[in-house]
């Protein structure tokens, strides 16, 4: 697991690292990418980056959970249940940086992965149903967000949180 910081100046390079490592992903695949490419790059030791991360595994990890985390405390709080899609849209929509690495790396599964990990830290909150109904959820909102980004999003957050809507009624009816 990476290191959790505690200081403003560790946090912020920390973030240094997962954003060197989100910039390289956009002109390099993500296998081919090494912790030397990471500190050359940003001219430091591989010392530095062993501070932070045990991996490079780790560093990728760092930066979607950092994502999901951000998502979630800048949205969730203040809005009401039906008004997260169009939130959750836009937000992926700001992050097309992030979610085209992801997408032309082959490992928007791991988007999947590390929510399911921060749910399964809140099960205390759901009961089994809930957890199975958010995990189906997140799969298939993944997978929205994905096609939208492969779409080149040509829809507006707006349009897709309706398609949204109408994908789970028309479920929900059947």
């Amino acid at each position: 697991m990476y290191k959790r910081c505690t200081t403003e100046e560790s946090a912020l390079r920390q973030q240094q690292f997962t954003q060197c490592l989100l910039e390289l992903m956009q002109q390099t695949p993500y296998h081919q990418i090494t912790v030397g490419d990471i500190c050359t790059r940003m001219a430091l030791s591989r010392k530095s980056f062993y501070r932070y991360f045990s991996s490079r595994e780790e560093c990728l990890h760092s930066l979607v959970d950092h994502a999901i985390l951000d998502f979630l405390m800048e949205h969730i709080p203040n809005r009401l249940d039906e008004e997260i899609p169009d939130s959750l849209f836009a937000y992926w929509r700001r992050q097309k940086k992030l979610l085209g690495a992801l997408y032309d790396n082959r490992m928007l599964d791991l988007l999947v992965e590390r929510a399911m990990l921060y749910l399964e830290g809140q099960q205390h909150r759901l009961n089994r149903k809930n957890h199975e109904q958010m995990v189906f959820l997140l799969c298939g909102l993944v997978g929205m967000v994905g096609d939208w980004h492969r779409s080149g999003y040509q829809k507006s957050p707006e349009e897709m949180t309706d398609s949204l809507r109408r994908l789970l009624f028309h479920s929900l009816c059947e």
